[in-house]
């Protein structure tokens, strides 16, 4: 039997436009301006897929809807092997077409959020790095997607240049680079640990530091 031509539930345009202008109206009035940070490939390794020497160098203004309510998910802050670490995430709704007109419009090569892009949270003043962009949640309303489902954890710095010339975020580099400084890490700077493996632990006075000959 095939489908009731009375009913029209995925293809009437006007219904979409609704839909769509209702979203991005809830996205406005509820989401806040964020900085969305696209990732330049300076030298790009095909066979493993990433670029040591990425860069980013342009910044776009995007509204964007803040899907937590508690606070920020993940793993939140653990001690690990090599001390602190932070491992924050968020998610975000974007929409698709405040998204193409902003960004897409201005680089035809981004056609949707990027993996492994930046953006710039304001409020916590920190930079989260994409991990994943969903693109078909909510599925299909009326036959159309109207949002972006954004995942991004906080960014772990790696010598990337920031030159976005948006100070609140070019001057977090700085800040990345001091609390990766290892002549900050109190661990490192420890002689009282360095003096006792040195003098009893090992004797390296010896020939043989496991025993004599």
């Amino acid at each position: 039997m095939a489908k009731n031509p009375y009913f029209n539930n995925f293809d009437h345009e006007g219904q979409q436009n609704l839909v769509e202008e209702c979203t991005l109206e809830t996205i406005n009035m509820h989401g806040m301006d964020m900085w969305y940070v696209p990732r330049n490939f300076v030298n790009e390794d095909f066979l493993f897929g990433e670029d040591v020497l990425s860069a980013f160098t342009k910044a776009f203004s995007v509204t964007m809807y803040i899907s937590n309510t508690e606070g920020f998910e993940g793993e939140g802050d653990i001690i690990a092997k090599f001390g602190l670490e932070i491992r924050d995430s968020i998610e975000l709704i974007i929409g698709r077409r405040e998204f193409e007109g902003l960004v897409t419009a201005y680089d035809s090569d981004i056609a949707r959020p990027r993996e492994g892009d930046l953006i710039y949270f304001p409020l916590a003043k920190s930079l989260f790095e994409i991990v994943f962009t969903e693109h078909e949640r909510p599925f299909y309303s009326l036959g159309r997607n109207y949002v972006y489902q954004v995942r991004a954890e906080l960014f772990q710095y790696n010598q990337e240049d920031l030159d976005t010339g948006i100070a609140a975020i070019d001057n977090t580099e700085t800040d990345l680079v001091n609390a990766d400084d290892i002549s900050k890490d109190v661990f490192a700077q420890n002689t009282e640990i360095e003096t006792e493996a040195d003098t009893e632990i090992l004797d390296f006075s010896q020939q043989n530091p496991f025993g004599s000959f």
